[in-house]
């Protein structure tokens, strides 16, 4: 089956706001800071496959004047713009964790929801990454490369919450240290957040837009033809 990547990044969009509008109602109804993490990273992976979609959209454009060797930049441009938006998020969920974890712990009210929430959004992503990578090998485009590796991650992320959730949700029954119970959830968001550091700085998206991804956004120009020599012209 072949996969465009207009509609791959289409169809990641879509998912995408199913994904995110449920994470954030179960983020607010649990005070869970791992969910919430999840939430954000989910709006935040939103907004960089729009990127990714307008980015494949100029790219697939034919050469014009102004572009005389296509517009094949805006792909990598496309990754790249993901990569900052990664970075902004995992700044932002890593200092909520730390306040957590050192100064206000919480424990999160944890019931079935989260579970299904977290198991949904593992299944989504798990679609989302086959269909953007069927749509990379046929393409070669690295910002839908980009995605499917963030996407990837992603499900590391959602395992590493449902950890923490069983963690919180088990403390009923088992003799957990009540530590541990209290700091599960902001540990979980830490988590999540090293993750979206380590894929902003890994070759998936940071080296698609990095020295080898500006090398293939510039293709080198053509070569000049061969003159003619004038004829009995030689080395001398």
């Amino acid at each position: 089956m072949t996969v465009s990547k207009q509609f791959a990044a289409l169809l990641s969009i879509l998912l995408g706001i199913v994904l995110t509008a449920i994470k954030f109602s179960i983020a607010i109804v649990t005070g869970s800071l791992s969910v919430l993490a999840e939430a954000v990273d989910a709006i935040l992976d939103l907004v960089a496959t729009g990127v990714t979609f307008l980015a494949v959209r100029v790219a697939d454009l034919p050469p014009d004047d102004d572009h005389p060797y296509g517009h094949a930049r805006a792909d990598h441009l496309g990754a790249l713009a993901e990569t900052v938006l990664l970075v902004a998020a995992a700044l932002w969920i890593g200092r909520q964790a730390l306040e957590r974890i050192i100064w206000s712990p919480v424990r999160p009210d944890i019931n079935l929801a989260v579970f299904l929430v977290i198991a949904a959004s593992l299944i989504i992503n798990l679609v989302r990454v086959q269909i953007l990578n069927r749509a990379t090998a046929q393409s070669q485009s690295q910002a839908l490369q980009a995605s499917a590796l963030n996407f990837s991650t992603d499900m590391i992320g959602s395992l590493v919450v449902l950890v923490a959730m069983a963690v919180v949700l088990l403390a009923t029954w088992l003799p957990i240290p009540e530590w541990l119970v209290l700091r599960a959830d902001a540990f979980a968001a830490l988590c999540v957040a090293l993750l979206a550091l380590y894929l902003a700085g890994g070759p998936g998206v940071a080296g698609g837009a990095g020295a080898d991804g500006r090398r293939a956004a510039r293709p080198e120009p053509p070569p000049d033809p061969p003159h003619s020599r004038p004829a009995g012209s030689g080395a001398r």
